[in-house]
């Protein structure tokens, strides 16, 4: 490569920049350098040499360098410095990286001061190291024992917190923890708990408080001081004041010899409550027990009624009204209502109800009954108010007033007249309804209305001679009234009645267009003289009757003309007179429409050839016309069709029927009907064919030509075809062994051939013809014949045995059978099967050799072979098989399949196994070792040699069980070895010991161990550190490393500890290893105790000068400073003033 031979070093600085990282990522530099020659490189962290270790990894090749740190640590920050020399000279690069994590802990003590009841003030210093982010707050927890949980209870900016919300009398703990952006660190936490209270209490309840006056804008109170002062003399009293809907304020404040107040401001008609408490030095104490509620109003007032409610009401009936009225007046005045000068009470529907300064009157479903003027009155030793409203209650009309009168009775109607009702319902009456019942129907249907206010109405629409009742209402803009009713129902009838019914009218002549009829007059003529009959007609499919003719006078007979040729009528007649027709007379008989004289007609649409089904129905229903009435006959044959079971003829006037029931063959031909009277004759024929299955074929049903497997059959047709064409013919067969008849084949001729027949069974044979309309009944031969050839087949060879073979060919030799069933054998069938496959065939040889050779064998497939005899009858029986035969070369050194022999990686507890295929004939004696020593057969281990396989098997492994595993084949052809690696990993030994506990605090130890001296085959993850406190007997978690030492924090003052610590790796955690002594949680010396009690020695406006005794106890430590505090009176909080060296 050209290029320079000496270059001064150069950095590439673009992959080195300062950097700020997370604890517990990676950091990683990669720059390259350019030089010749290539430089020398150094990486140096805060000055010392960087190299590589544990968490170190440091890569410098020509022309590059690599750094990787991971994870990093705070103690990772600083300067790192790259430098690259050679003998041209010489660069460096310096890069600052910061390591952000969790701050310190912050420092203590953490001091509790001001303690009152619902909290206390915290204080404490900032952590030794903020993490390299800024301390964004501090977060404060307290520990309350009932709850047995650490809870939030605030966050501070500052390393002093005024804890509040706390529970009086509770005992609690608090520690503060430092966040940044990185988390939280670990807590600081109180030596001791604290109890929430104030140095003295709240002085108790004052006693007895009560109202000694009042007026509309003050009231005067006075009460008893507390029987307790809680320890601090009462300064003071607090009034305290709650209206209607307010909660408690401070009304007035009265100093500690007073024990009266006035309360003034009052708002003049509300209601207020007062309460008192006591103050001492430690703020207000339990209020005393309320007052009754008293009014701001004056002692003494007349009445006076609040008018603005009483406003005028005007309401329907059945709805509500209610007054509500406010009445001032001291004393509270009694009230009362008033309704036309009669007093107001409570009942069923109204409620009145009086209370101090209000009166209500309420009335529900009202009627006209409550209307009128309503007075409201109040009374008291200084006067007298009233107040009235008007209240109207509208309503429907009462019923009108009777009587309800009927008059101008006739058939289809009446008059109907009554008077106007009492009470018009407080609106005008703007008509009157009329209802009609009838007494057929029972139900009341409008009749009629008036125009306006009239007091009558003509009814019409009556039905002559129902029975009726009236009833009138009165109706406004409300609705209508209750009815006015009839008393007594009227009938609607005229002076007179309609006719009676006339006697059943009778055809004295008729023709095709007109029939005569008479008939005799009614017994009764209803009082008025007959003025004449109206015939009525209705033909046979109408329900009507309707009007066909007319007479004039009391004539009894009349003629109907128009009517249609072959329509079937019924005539009847009504009796006329001034009352309208009467009641009809009953029908005639049907008459049809038809000449007097008229030859015979048989309708030859009726004689339509009929094909049916033997043991159906047919039948002939055939109209035939005449007059008079002809006689009618049926023929079949030249024979009178006579009634018989199955046989019906049914002759009527104008039809005749011809039924057949279960029609047979014997049925069919041409049917002849023969129509006669005095006018003529006629003659109709049908044809009518009767359809069937055929007879049977006709035999014998003869065999020949029979075989071991067929045979032929030959019948003649049968003698009826059932009027239907042959198409074809069922040939079935009866194996005597399962005594069923199976069809076998079908044939159009008279004869078939039966294959599938089982030697030696013996066989029956029928035959059915077949038409369109079904199956004959069978001709069955008459004796069984048996399947058989004339000669028999071969008796089995002998069974086969292998006389040479390879990796594609068996040799075979066999006996001959003992019988060849009467024929020579013609051949040999050899046939193989696979270990799992069915039998096929192989080879085939002469007849006259009892060898063969089976070629196109798969190599290592397991064989089987057989050998069957054939002659003229077929083949026989096989023979049994031969034994099974591997198709291999017959002589082959071992080989082994070292792919089958791969590395394992097990588990302690795993299967190890090996499953090797092997090749090798003859089969192989099998050896194995581990790490060069011969493994025997035991409980644990199981080895087996196969023809083709072997297999190892250790079922329970365990760490020892770890190495190098061999097998070695050997056969008189020769050997061959192969190996496999073999690794059982389990959980990791103890770590070693001794466990070394140092840097002991309060709440703070260091452990130190070493490697345990097995890893389990896996690499060692990390450790687990638990603790113990002896006091409580349970061990719980302290952390986890994944170095040989770890810190354990968060240790109670003054307990004392075990500690013990575990490896794990992949597969598990290891057993322990324990400190064998206790450590007790405790720094090299404790805080100072309290001074005595300071003394006031001189004092001024502005200050104070203090003197108090020193501590009797050090704590270990020499004084260095006391901390004066201060708290104002009246105040539970204590806040530092000034400090003073020791």
């Amino acid at each position: 490569t050209a290029k320079p031979r000496f270059l001064a070093p150069r950095i590439d600085r673009r992959n080195l920049r300062d950097v700020t990282l997370s604890a517990g990522s990676t950091l990683k530099f990669d720059a390259n350098v350019i030089g010749e020659p290539p430089p020398t490189i150094e990486w140096r962290a805060g000055g010392v040499p960087l190299k590589n270790g544990k968490y170190v990894t440091l890569d410098n090749s020509d022309y590059n360098t690599k750094v990787v740190i991971r994870p990093v640590q705070r103690g990772d920050s600083g300067e790192y410095t790259v430098t690259a020399s050679n003998s041209s000279g010489r660069d460096s690069v310096t890069i600052n990286v910061t390591v952000t994590d969790k701050p310190d802990k912050p420092q203590g003590p953490l001091q509790v001061s001001d303690v009152h009841k619902e909290g206390c003030k915290l204080k404490w210093k900032r952590p030794k190291d903020d993490g390299g982010t800024p301390i964004e707050y501090y977060a404060v927890e307290k520990y309350d024992p009932l709850k047995a949980a650490w809870v939030p209870c605030g966050r501070s900016s500052e390393p002093e917190l005024a804890v509040t919300g706390l529970t009086p009398g509770h005992e609690y703990k608090f520690r503060v923890a430092a966040v940044n952006a990185e988390g939280e660190s670990e807590p600081l936490e109180t030596l001791e708990s604290i109890i929430a209270k104030n140095p003295f209490d709240e002085p108790g309840k004052p006693g007895n408080l009560k109202a000694t006056d009042w007026d509309k804008d003050h009231v005067d109170l006075k009460w008893d001081p507390p029987k307790e002062d809680g320890g601090s003399p009462v300064t003071g009293y607090v009034v305290e004041v709650k209206d209607k809907y307010g909660n408690w304020e401070k009304a007035v404040t009265v100093p500690a010899g007073q024990t009266t107040a006035t309360v003034p401001g009052l708002t003049e008609g509300e209601p207020y409550v007062f309460q008192v408490r006591a103050i001492n030095a430690a703020g207000p104490g339990e209020a005393s027990d309320p007052t009754p509620t008293i009014w701001a109003k004056a002692r003494n007032q007349p009445p006076k009624i609040d008018r603005t409610n009483l406003i005028e009401v005007r309401i329907k009936a059945g709805q509500n009204f209610n007054f509500d009225v406010k009445v001032t007046g001291e004393p509270v005045p009694t009230t009362k209502w008033m309704l036309n000068r009669s007093e107001v009470r409570t009942g069923e529907r109204t409620k009145v109800t009086h209370a101090d300064y209000n009166t209500k009157l309420s009335v529900r479903m009202a009627t006209r009954a409550d209307s009128g003027k309503y007075t409201v009155h109040a009374e008291n030793i200084n006067g007298q108010d009233s107040a009235d409203v008007i209240v109207t209650v509208i309503d429907k009309p009462s019923p009108p007033n009777g009587p309800l009168k009927v008059t101008n009775v006739h058939a289809e109607g009446c008059k109907l007249a009554w008077k106007p009702p009492d009470d018009d319902g407080g609106q005008p009456i703007e008509k009157y309804v009329v209802e009609k019942m009838d007494e057929a129907t029972g139900r009341w249907v409008p009749a009629g209305e008036t125009i306006g206010p009239e007091t009558s109405l003509d009814v019409e629409g009556l039905t002559p001679g129902h029975k009726y009742k009236f009833r009138v209402r009165a109706v406004n803009k409300q609705g209508k009234s209750d009815p006015l009713q009839t008393g007594q129902a009227i009938e609607a009838k005229n002076p007179f009645d309609a006719p009676g019914q006339p006697g059943i009218p009778e055809i004295k002549d008729y023709d095709r267009d007109f029939v005569d009829l008479q008939w005799t007059r009614p017994v009764e003529d209803g009082g008025s003289p007959i003025t004449g009959y109206v015939i009525e007609k209705k033909e046979k499919y109408s329900p009507n009757w309707e009007k066909c003719a007319e007479v004039d006078g009391d004539v009894t007979s009349g003629k109907v003309p128009g009517l249609i040729e072959g329509n079937q009528y019924e005539f009847r007649v009504r009796a006329v007179n001034k009352a309208g027709p009467g009641e009809p007379s009953e029908g005639t008989k049907p008459h049809i429409a038809r000449p007097k004289n008229l030859a015979p007609r048989i309708d030859r649409n009726a004689m339509i050839d009929i094909k049916v089904r033997a043991g159906h129905n047919f039948e002939l229903d055939v109209p035939v016309i005449g007059e008079p009435p002809p006689i009618k006959d049926w023929s079949l044959k030249g024979n009178m069709v006579l009634n018989s079971d199955r046989i019906k003829v049914i002759n009527e006037d104008y039809n005749t029927k011809l039924r057949v029931v279960d029609a047979k063959r014997s049925d069919a031909g041409t049917y002849t009907l023969v129509a006669k009277n005095i006018n003529g004759k006629d003659t109709a024929t049908v044809n009518i064919s009767v359809l069937d299955v055929p007879s049977p074929p006709e035999g014998p049903l003869t065999p020949f030509n029979i075989t071991k497997n067929s045979c032929q059959l030959q019948w003649r047709p049968p003698k009826d075809d059932g009027g239907s064409d042959i198409t074809h013919y069922i040939v079935e067969k009866m194996d005597a062994e399962n005594l069923r008849w199976v069809p076998v084949t079908e044939v159009s001729g008279t004869q078939a051939r039966v294959d599938h027949l089982i030697e030696g069974h013996d066989y029956n044979f029928r035959v059915k013809a077949v038409n369109k309309f079904g199956e004959s009944m069978p001709l069955t031969m008459s004796s069984p014949i048996t399947a058989k050839d004339p000669y028999a087949k071969p008796d089995k060879p002998g069974a086969p045995e292998p006389t040479d073979w390879d990796k594609d060919h068996v040799d075979l030799k066999w006996t001959p059978p003992k019988k060849d069933g009467g024929s020579p054998i013609t051949g040999y069938i050899i046939e193989k099967r696979s270990r799992f496959g069915p039998w096929e065939k192989a080879a085939e040889v002469s007849g006259n050799v009892t060898k063969g050779t089976v070629p196109n064998l798969t190599e290592g497939e397991e064989y089987e072979f057989r050998v069957i005899a054939v002659n003229k009858g077929g083949p026989g029986e096989p023979s049994e098989a031969s034994k099974p035969v591997i198709a291999k070369p017959r002589f082959l050194a071992p080989q082994i399949d070292k792919m089958a022999m791969q590395d394992l990686v097990v588990r302690a507890g795993q299967r190890i196994n090996f499953s090797i295929p092997v090749e090798a004939s003859p089969k192989p004696k099998a050896e194995w070792s581990i790490n060069g020593v011969p493994i025997k057969p035991g409980n644990r281990v199981d080895m087996q040699v196969y023809n083709n396989q072997v297999l190892f098997e250790i079922p329970f492994s365990v760490r020892s069980d770890t190495g190098r595993y061999s097998l070695t084949l050997t056969n008189d052809i020769g050997s061959c070895t192969a190996s496999a690696n073999v690794t059982v990993i389990d959980r990791p030994s103890p770590p070693e010991g001794p466990l070394e506990v140092s840097n002991v605090t309060k709440e703070s130890a260091r452990l130190a161990w070493r490697v345990p001296v097995d890893d389990g085959g896996a690499p060692i993850l990390h450790y687990i550190i638990e603790k113990m406190d002896v006091s409580r007997g349970t061990w719980s978690d302290a952390g986890m490393s994944s170095s040989l030492y770890h810190d354990v924090v968060r240790l109670i003052h003054r307990k004392e500890y075990l500690f013990r610590v575990k490896a794990v790796n992949t597969v598990g955690e290891s057993d322990p290893l324990e400190t064998t002594k206790t450590t007790i949680a405790r720094n090299e010396f404790d805080e100072p105790e309290a001074p005595e009690k300071p003394q006031v020695t001189d004092w001024d406006e502005d200050h104070v000068d203090l003197q108090w005794v020193k501590p009797k106890s050090d704590g270990g430590s020499p004084i260095t400073e006391y901390i004066v505090q201060k708290k104002e009176k009246g105040s539970p909080y204590w806040s530092n003033a000034v400090t003073v060296p020791a």
